[in-house]
């Protein structure tokens, strides 16, 4: 039900605010739109009781479209929002007039109105009152995918019932939705295999604060703008959404979260699996022919320095969950995943080699989402060692060339494709970035990740078949 929560911080209403514009009908009703009316792809979004002049929520929308969606904002309330002020016309007064249900009935031929334009796939989010409209639409398989934040009037019932990939974005302090409520939300997802589901519970943070939040608050303003790519994300991830992703050279930033390392094809994969503490995800890239590869790169580097070697593992040959083979290409390797998977990845270590765990942790990690994952020792049982004075990093580099790891690393990949593997990609770690590289400049691979890179030049990146994208670090040592 509703609480005092759900009309909190009212906002100052605009009908002027948003960088798009108000339409007299959309599938009837009266909405804000904003993005391009041609794309394949579109969101809608639905505001709470407060409605769709919030000047907030048409900066979502605007967000949400620069990242290439068409998107409505429908006026639901039909010009009569929520006004905490009116003593005569509680809550609970205006809710009669204006069920959720009822808007759900009025969203259905708004997201009709979007496929007669061409639009092929369609994501909506609710805040609050608009979560439950939400939620009836995903119930009735009218949406591709659905984003619920600080959600009303949601029951563990509905949640039951839902048909597409669903996103829940949940506050700890939450009258409405408490995180018991949520949770047991994210029990009834969990439960079904064929609805990707994520669930996430906002610390610190009350009802409506992914879209009533302070401006003023640094922190809260942080907490919404992480709800918001959270949100995008999702989008991202569940509806086949191309038109921004060919041909484009724009940087994309994920937040920090697991593991979405590629999405290789073919064969296509679906990964859905949310956060977790190492891993950074960077979306997926179409490949185009004859030798466009996608790439990621954290960062640039041109040669080692003192933070190559800074912080370095502890070495152990018996980490991990896979197994480690004398030969695989020619080289001893650790693996782990499926071995009759159709797409493999290929991790390449730092200066300090296969046998560090967490950077096993991480190929276990990868193998956990589908793929065969081969770790190489291209350093042959001789890593690193930051306290060898008379072999410092400069003496070391020469015994152990990147382009010689590079020539080391084709007949991995090739054995690859000799077991059946017919899409590979490669992420490499500080050295072994630059090791990435060279396989993406020679077309040994499918789709490339690059990590804090070292020894990479602009050179190395150039070239039109390179889409770029820059990620987040994620700490691995």
């Amino acid at each position: 039900m509703a609480s005092p929560q759900c009309c909190a911080n009212p906002p100052s209403l605009s009908p002027a605010g948003g960088e798009g514009k108000v339409v007299d009908s959309f599938g009837g009703v009266r909405a804000y739109v904003a993005g391009a009316q041609d794309s394949k792809a579109a969101v809608v979004l639905i505001a709470d009781v407060f409605g769709f002049e919030a000047p907030k929520l048409r900066k979502i929308a605007d967000k949400v479209a620069s990242s290439g969606y068409f998107v409505v904002v429908p006026d639901l309330l039909h010009g009569d929002p929520y006004v905490p002020e009116d003593a005569d016309r509680t809550i609970q007064v205006w809710l009669k007039e204006h069920a959720p249900i009822k808007a759900f009935e009025e969203a259905k031929p708004v997201i009709a109105a979007l496929k007669e334009q061409g639009v092929s796939s369609v994501g909506a989010a609710g805040y609050c009152w608009g979560a439950k409209v939400v939620a009836e639409l995903a119930k009735a398989n009218e949406i591709q995918a659905a984003v619920m934040s600080h959600p009303s009037f949601v029951t563990v019932d509905d949640i039951k019932e839902v048909k597409c990939p669903i996103a829940v974005l949940g506050a700890e302090i939450d009258k409405t939705s408490p995180p018991e409520l949520v949770k047991q939300f994210e029990q009834v997802l969990s439960s079904n295999s064929e609805i990707g589901s994520f669930v996430k519970i906002f610390p610190g943070v009350s009802h409506g604060w992914a879209v009533r939040y302070d401006s003023d608050d640094a922190a809260a303003v942080k907490n919404a703008e992480e709800a918001l790519t959270d949100m995008t994300d999702w989008f991202n991830e569940n509806l086949k959404f191309e038109t921004t992703r060919h041909h484009s050279t724009r940087v994309v930033r994920y937040p920090v979260r697991p593991i979405l390392p590629f999405l290789l094809s073919p064969p296509p994969l679906n990964l859905l699996s949310r956060p977790g503490p190492l891993l950074s995800s960077v979306g997926w890239f179409p490949i185009q022919p004859p030798c466009q590869v996608p790439i990621t790169s954290a960062a640039s580097a041109r040669m080692a320095s003192p933070q190559c070697c800074a912080n370095p593992p502890k070495l152990s040959p018996a980490a991990g969950e896979g197994k480690v083979v004398d030969s695989f290409g020619g080289i001893r390797a650790y693996v782990a995943g499926a071995q009759d998977s159709k797409a493999a990845v290929v991790l390449i270590s730092d200066v300090y080699g296969f046998e560090a765990p967490n950077l096993r942790n991480i190929a276990d990690k990868v193998a956990s989402s589908g793929y065969f994952v081969v770790v190489p020792d291209f350093l042959h049982g001789d890593p690193f060692v930051p306290g060898d004075a008379d072999r410092p990093i400069q003496v070391w580099i020469k015994e152990h060339t990147p382009e010689k790891g590079f020539e080391e690393a084709k007949p991995v990949v090739a054995a690859l494709k000799e077991q059946g593997v017919t899409s590979v990609g490669a992420a490499g770690y500080c050295w072994g970035a630059k090791v990435v590289a060279e396989l993406a400049k020679a077309n040994e691979i499918q789709a490339a990740v690059m990590s804090h890179p070292s020894f990479v030049t602009v050179d190395d990146i150039k070239g039109d078949a390179l889409h770029t994208a820059e990620m987040r670090p994620a700490p691995y040592r």
